[in-house]
């Protein structure tokens, strides 16, 4: 695995096999579950902050439309309020001016 001759004459020594050799020791330090370099703590670090931030935006824009619906249906029910006393008294008004005519 770690020598390919293609052609030609030579003379190979072995000095280490298996894990004890150079490949070994790579193949076994990749198979390591905790090795955190710097690089990966700065990434991980991004990603939780970035998913804070996500978050939070959501919570403030979920809250704010709530609220600004609440407002939006105060400032309705109002609005709904004011035709509707407007109407009773235009009826009222007209009901008073065809008694008061008679």
């Amino acid at each position: 695995l770690g020598t390919s001759v293609v052609e030609g004459i030579g003379i190979g020594v072995v000095v280490s096999v298996g894990d004890q050799c150079q490949m070994g020791r790579i193949v076994r330090s990749a198979g390591k579950e905790n090795h955190e370099t710097p690089l990966s703590k700065e990434i991980l670090r991004v990603v939780y902050t970035m998913t804070c931030l996500a978050i939070l935006t959501g919570v403030i824009v979920i809250l704010g439309w709530y609220f600004w619906l609440r407002v939006g249906e105060i400032k309705c029910i109002l609005f709904l309020y004011m035709k509707i006393n407007t109407f009773f008294k235009k009826i009222k008004y007209m009901l008073k001016k065809k008694l008061n005519t008679c």
